[in-house]
């Protein structure tokens, strides 16, 4: 009995898969910061989000590999207002997929309080339709995180603040595909 423990234990130990990185790889050429990046893998395909900061000029950036992460596409900005994206610590885009379907998250403050906006792209991100605001109160909205279920339903989360800018509640969504 023990032996058959042993020898279990043995081939456990030998049956682990090692983790071997490759190289770094530059995706931006940018000489403006680049923050938050986010990362989803679907369908073999690298698809990559990021807060690109350029003096006072916020904006969202997408790039995808679709050999593994050897080359990315040139970076494109996923939103259509800019510089109104809210870049502080914890608090940049989001990215989730279904099918061919992407998602991108983030928090803007075109409406003067900050606000959860999405952006969809409906062809594995070559193009993006133009963003709306799905965070359900008038004031401070943020720190975002959401899912896509196996419908393709969306879940979202966020923090609520109240106008003396403490937490207020946590706030869920719900959006049937």
């Amino acid at each position: 009995q023990y032996l058959f423990y042993f020898i279990f234990l043995i081939s456990f130990i030998f049956s682990q898969t090692e983790y071997i990185f490759s190289d770094n790889i530059q995706i931006t050429n940018f000489s403006n910061d680049q923050k938050f990046p986010e990362v989803v893998m679907h369908d073999n395909i690298i698809h990559l989000t990021w807060v690109s900061i350029y003096g006072n000029t916020k904006n969202i950036m997408y790039s995808s590999s679709q050999d593994f992460g050897e080359t990315f596409s040139e970076p494109i900005q996923v939103n259509h207002v800019n510089n109104n994206i809210i870049a502080y610590g914890q608090s940049g885009s989001k990215i989730e997929a279904f099918n061919d379907i992407l998602f991108i998250t983030y928090i803007d403050d075109r409406t003067g309080p900050w606000s959860v906006y999405l952006n969809i792209s409906y062809d594995n991100g070559l193009t993006w339709e133009e963003e709306i605001m799905i965070s359900d109160t008038s004031y401070l909205n943020g720190y975002q995180d959401f899912e896509v279920d196996s419908n393709g339903n969306l879940h979202l989360v966020y923090y609520n603040f109240a106008s003396n800018n403490h937490l207020q509640d946590v706030r869920y969504r719900f959006a049937e595909a």
